[in-house]
C-alpha cells in the first residue's frame, strides 16, 4: 500500500451513521498528511470493518498519521482488536504513526489485557493523541472543534451503502 496525495477540500468530516445500533464513524481529514476516526456506539464486527476500511481509504489518500478516538465507545464486540491490529500494520507499512484516544471503559479495558498497550499510541483524549502523531496544536484563538485541526465544515451524513441522507 503506496500513500497518494491528499485530494479534495481540507479539512473535511465524513460521517457514517449505522441507525440499527447507533453506532457512528466520523472521518476527519485534518492538515496534510492527517486523519482522525471518531467512532460512537457499540462496535462490533461490522462496525470494526467500517472503521478500518475507512482508515484505509485515508492512508490510500496519503494520510499516514492516524488518530483513533474510541472515546464514545460504549461496546466492544468481536472484531475490534483485530482490526486495531491490522490499522496497526497498515499504518507501520507506511511509516506512519498510530494514537488511540480511549478515555475508559469498555475500550480502556480491551487496551489493558491486549498486546495494544505495547503496540499502540494511548491517549486519555484527542488531543495528546494528536500530539503523539505529531500535530501540533494551533495558537489557544484559533482552536477548534476538533483539537488541534482548524474549523471544517458541516459533516456529510451517508447510509451504509454510502448514499446521501
Amino acid at each position: 500500500m503506496k500513500p497518494g496525495r491528499d485530494e479534495g477540500p481540507q479539512p473535511r468530516a465524513d460521517s457514517i451513521d449505522l441507525p440499527s445500533d447507533g453506532f457512528s464513524l466520523e472521518l476527519v481529514v485534518g492538515s496534510p498528511g492527517v486523519q482522525i476516526a471518531v467512532a460512537r456506539g457499540p462496535v462490533s464486527l461490522a462496525e470494526a470493518q467500517e472503521l478500518e476500511r475507512g482508515v484505509f481509504d485515508g492512508i490510500r489518500r496519503g494520510r499516514t498519521r492516524v488518530v483513533l478516538d474510541l472515546s464514545g465507545v460504549t461496546a466492544v464486540g468481536p472484531g475490534l482488536l483485530g482490526a486495531l491490529l491490522r490499522i496497526r500494520r497498515g499504518v507501520t507499512n507506511v511509516d506512519g504513526r498510530l494514537a488511540l484516544a480511549v478515555s475508559g471503559p469498555p475500550v480502556s479495558e480491551l487496551v489493558a489485557t491486549t498486546v495494544l498497550r505495547v503496540l499502540i499510541d494511548i491517549a486519555e483524549d484527542r488531543g495528546t493523541a494528536l500530539a503523539l502523531v505529531g500535530v501540533r496544536s494551533p495558537p489557544t484563538d484559533r482552536r477548534s472543534a476538533v483539537d488541534g485541526l482548524p474549523p471544517m465544515p458541516t459533516a456529510t451524513r451517508r447510509t451504509v451503502d454510502g448514499r446521501p441522507r
